[in-house]
């Protein structure tokens, strides 16, 4: 039922013909504020239609509406775009499966202009235990803190997150935050996840803080495989970060492979009047004028670039 501008879907039969309901209005039946018709429904696909504006959608609050959707639906976007205006959101998605054999799936979707609150996500929101997403875009985009770009905080506990062929270009990935996949709140050897991230790029033009990543946040516990993907970061010099992966990675249980994977990483100075110093007079004479200081001499800006052909162990990157 409509709940707090939510576009949502129910399961209100046991024989898995699913409707769509909103106040007794199917989703498809949803229309944008010039009448026009944006979705269709194909049995348990639900298909974009064209490129909208999300607050454009009549009746529902655009910072806090998204759609639920539930055990065995597709959404396609057929690489329309939904465009968010620069709002910020808890994420579009939220998935509701405890069922392996029917995850949720969200394909050819592209979302521009957007950023994600805290603890939550921007493509499908925080909690979410099984999901399948494959060719979809963010960019754009900032993660907030505690988030995730593809999929939000805490999801894939005891489950199966999979994100496939998927890019992101984000301005800022913020601190205790994953790029393509949020991490964890908990280290518990009890929460098992089984997460596959393939053929997905993500540029981040700067990320703010300690304990950030770029594909996937940290403290999983699991079965974790980056394959094929490649992640370019300008950022800051916080502790307990990674380039491709979060701190605490099966911590307690499980492995983290790796497998042809390619990072750069290029940690940036903004040198104020304090790291310099003058020369001395002979220095002067030599042809000396303002020199960096010894810190400042120790932070110039430079560059990391990590290859990781195969393996489950992540290198340490010194400050």
């Amino acid at each position: 039922k409509f709940n707090e501008s939510v576009l949502k879907v129910e399961n209100t039969v046991s024989n898995n013909d699913l409707s769509a309901t909103i106040d007794d209005i199917n989703l498809e039946d949803y229309r944008l504020k010039d009448g026009s018709v944006f979705i269709i429904r194909q049995e348990n696909i639900y298909i974009l239609t064209k490129n909208i504006k999300w607050g454009d959608i009549e009746g529902i609050t655009p910072t806090s509406s998204y759609i639920i959707l539930p055990e065995g639906f597709t959404f396609t976007g057929q690489g329309y775009t939904i465009d968010f205006e620069d709002i910020y959101i808890s994420g579009l998605f939220k998935v509701e499966c405890n069922n392996s054999n029917n995850i949720p799936y969200i394909v050819d979707l592209k979302l521009v202009n957007v950023n994600s609150n805290r603890y939550s996500g921007i493509l499908v929101r925080s909690n979410c235990k099984y999901v399948d997403v494959n060719n979809c875009s963010i960019e754009n985009a900032t993660v907030g803190m505690d988030s995730g770009g593809i999929t939000g905080r805490n999801c894939g506990e005891n489950g199966v997150i999979k994100v496939r062929n998927c890019f992101c270009i984000f301005e800022l990935i913020n601190m205790h935050s994953g790029g393509i996949v949020g991490g964890h709140s908990n280290r518990s050897s009890s929460l098992k996840n089984d997460i596959l991230i393939e053929n997905c790029y993500l540029k981040c033009n700067y990320t703010n803080g300690n304990y950030t990543s770029g594909i996937i946040g940290g403290s999983m516990q699991g079965n974790i495989t980056l394959n094929n993907c490649y992640c370019v970061l300008n950022r800051d010099s916080g502790s307990g970060s990674g380039m491709l992966a979060g701190p605490s990675m099966c911590y307690t249980y499980g492995v983290l492979h790796i497998k042809n994977c390619y990072a750069i990483m290029v940690l940036s100075l903004v040198l104020h009047a304090s790291c310099f110093r003058s020369s001395s007079r002979r220095r002067r004479r030599k042809g000396g004028g303002l020199r960096l200081t010894a810190a400042a001499r120790a932070a110039v800006v430079y560059q990391i670039i990590v290859v990781f052909p195969s393996c489950v162990v992540l290198p340490h990157i010194p400050r």
